[in-house]
């Protein structure tokens, strides 16, 4: 397979050929460069005869070194993690983890990327039960929760101040994402009599964007007195309680007594 062609035989593209044969040649040894009669020069990748399980296991294996590595940012932080203490969390050497990724950016990428893949397949799959809108909001808050219990708090201080660009594409990837979930989430719970008829949905959902980027500002919470889980049950609580109407309030107080029986009954 020709992976890429130069027209002329000069430096610029010598240059770009040696850069595509140095990443590709440790997981393709038998990949060589050529120059034909006419001056033009290929880069020709010469695959293993099980190349469709060759290439299922690098992509099996490139995913777990991006969910080992967003592990790790997610317990330590990003900025005192580096490439060594990734490779070795993963158990692998650092050349082998760089046939991978190409620098520590490009795994923060990922990892990120990754996270918000998970979340919205999450999140979808809640939504996509039949629940009403209240069940699915406490849904919702419990994978949330969940996620944040061990996380630590100075990631999105470390995204925004160490790799601007990832950081720009979370929130806006966020943003959309978060607010159309919301946004949804009011529109049902009104059309149910379980939230205010008076409300802004539009509104709403942007105020509940706001207030979850707000929770790792690390201007608001200095001495990191709150966990970030509890920061955001707070928030919850909050929203919650903002938007449901008397229907929904005697819904909210029926499902606690049933919540705090059923934990009393579990107890020995």
């Amino acid at each position: 397979m020709v992976l890429w062609h130069g027209c002329e035989w000069a430096e610029e593209p010598i240059a770009v050929l040696r850069t595509l044969f140095t990443s590709v040649q440790p997981l393709f040894p038998s990949s060589q460069p050529q120059k034909a009669h006419n001056g033009n020069i290929f880069l020709i990748i010469v695959f293993p005869l099980n190349t469709t399980n060759y290439i299922c296991k690098m992509e099996e294996r490139a995913e777990k070194i991006v969910h080992g590595a967003l592990h790790v940012f997610m317990k330590y932080g990003i900025k005192s993690v580096n490439m060594d203490d990734i490779s070795r969390s993963l158990g692998m050497s650092k050349k082998t983890l760089y046939q991978y990724v190409a620098d520590k950016n490009e795994l923060v990428s990922r990892a990120v990327a990754f996270q918000c893949e998970l979340e919205d397949r999450t999140i979808a799959g809640i939504c996509s039960q039949g629940l009403n809108a209240i069940e699915e909001m406490f849904g919702i808050m419990s994978f949330i929760s969940g996620i944040l219990q061990d996380i630590h708090p100075s990631i999105l201080y470390d995204l925004e101040k160490y790799h601007p660009d990832t950081m720009k594409e979370m929130v806006k990837s966020r943003h959309q994402h978060v607010f159309h979930c919301i946004f949804n989430n009011l529109e049902r719970g009104k059309k149910e009599g379980l939230y205010r008829s008076d409300l802004s949905s539009e509104i709403i959902a942007h105020l509940y964007v706001q207030r979850m980027h707000a929770m790792f500002d690390p201007g608001l919470f200095k001495d990191n007195t709150y966990r970030l889980a509890d920061i955001y049950n707070q928030i919850f609580n909050y929203h919650i309680h903002g938007i449901i109407s008397e229907k929904g309030m005697k819904y909210l107080k029926d499902r606690s007594i049933t919540t705090t029986n059923k934990n009393n009954k579990a107890k020995p």
